[in-house]
């Protein structure tokens, strides 16, 4: 178990016996109580309840790239090595004024990190959901009902067919939108790093700080702007009609009956 997993673990599991012992009257409450703060004492887990040190990096949630899929991970490992790299910029600098600005922006970087692996994770979902789909095949089996149907007609696996494949052709769009931004605003969070080394070694001007921190603020907004584009997309009703079914049980779209 890692050291960022114990406060998370100290935390819950100690809560949820406080929370229980609330509830229950009577003398015997003060002495379990008591046996509880001395075991914390004496195992030394009161120490890993400290919370992290401003500017340490330590994203609000835990990140691992491994639960997806390229380019969604190698993203995702991006933007944790630049928290990292950020965080180790604020552990050079003397305590201070310039210390304490500094980890105040490496803290809203790794929120922006947080804010990067979510939209990373949505990206995943929708890689997850074309795949199913399986855009390729449906394309060739709407050419073949389309080459057979008789002229002026529509039947209802040809229209059940053609919306398949243009709700595929729809997160298609989505995906590489959502990639597209993710890397470049990967590359913006990389040049906040060398922006607070500029700060740091006095090579930079006095409004600096504030150019980083409108910076961050920047990225901030356009993932902010990237989710709410996607959440669109995902909840727009032309994304799956309602008269078709997608995920039959050879995946071929069935004609529903309105």
């Amino acid at each position: 178990m890692t050291d960022r997993a114990l406060p998370a673990v100290a935390l819950a599991g100690g809560g949820t016996a406080l929370g229980a012992l609330v509830g229950i009257p009577g003398g015997p409450m003060g002495v379990v109580v008591g046996a509880i703060l001395g075991l914390l004492i004496g195992t030394g887990v009161a120490a890993a309840l400290r919370l992290p040190r401003r500017g340490s990096g330590v994203t609000a949630q835990r990140i691992d790239p491994f639960t997806v899929g390229e380019p969604w991970r190698r993203i995702a490992q991006d933007a944790l090595r630049s928290a990292k790299q950020f965080a180790e910029v604020v552990a050079g600098v003397p305590d201070g004024p310039v210390r304490d600005r500094l980890a105040s922006l490496g803290d809203r970087a790794a929120t922006t990190v947080d804010e990067m692996w979510n939209a990373a994770r949505t990206g995943n979902d929708l890689s997850k959901a074309y795949r199913k789909l399986d855009p390729e095949v449906a394309r060739r089996r709407l050419a073949t009902s389309e080459a057979s149907r008789t002229e002026g007609s529509d039947d209802p696996t040809t229209a059940a067919l053609r919306s398949k494949v243009e709700a595929a052709d729809r997160i298609d769009a989505a995906i590489e939108k959502t990639r597209t931004r993710l890397v470049t605003l990967q590359v913006r969070l990389e040049e906040t790093v060398v922006r607070g080394i500029e700060l740091v070694s006095g090579g930079a001007g006095a409004d600096a700080f504030d150019e980083l921190d409108s910076q961050i603020t920047s990225i901030s907004d356009e993932l902010e702007a990237l989710r709410q584009a996607i959440d669109e997309t995902s909840t727009a009703p032309s994304t799956r009609p309602a008269s078709v079914r997608l995920d039959s049980d050879d995946g071929t779209p069935q004609a529903q009956q309105q």
